[in-house]
């Protein structure tokens, strides 16, 4: 019997203090629109990917991961000396949205669209052929979540 090789994909804050492990293949890249991503990013969009609560590792042994809740449901994440965003998570969800910036190789991770461009920026036009979404992209559960107002994706 052969065992396939394990999954391992990793990444770190600006300041090194925050790693992440990503143990399962995670879902496809998806770059959001939304306010809150744009202001988190300091960019028209942030690119992020779901992965699954058990396959998601955070090392910070110097305790520096702060939470911020966004909104009524979700928390986002940072490093308290760098600034870096780690993920976000809503409350009750079993997966990350975990922020792409932090991996220096994403080969493994498929590029999925752009969501919330109903709150695009009018100064940036995307100039790729990926699916664009007013919300939230198909398939995910908008019933988990209250409110889907574009400030508290």
């Amino acid at each position: 019997m052969t065992t396939s090789p394990q999954f391992d994909m990793r990444g770190s804050c600006l300041c090194g203090a925050i790693a992440v492990q990503i143990t399962r293949p995670p879902g496809d890249m998806l770059m959001c629109h939304c306010s809150q991503c744009r202001k988190t990013a300091g960019a028209p969009f942030h690119c992020v990917f779901p992965v699954e609560a058990d396959g998601f590792k955070l090392h910070d042994e110097e305790h520096l991961l702060r939470e911020f809740r966004s909104s009524r449901d979700k928390i986002r994440t940072f490093c308290g000396r760098c600034g870096s965003p780690i993920y976000s998570l809503r409350d009750n969800a079993n997966s990350f949205r975990v922020r792409a910036g932090l991996f220096e190789h994403l080969d493994s991770v498929d590029w999925g669209g752009h969501i919330f461009v109903r709150d695009a920026v009018g100064w940036y036009h995307e100039h790729d052929e990926l699916p664009r979404y007013d919300a939230l992209e198909p398939g995910r559960d908008s019933a988990k979540s209250k409110t889907l107002l574009p400030d508290d994706y």
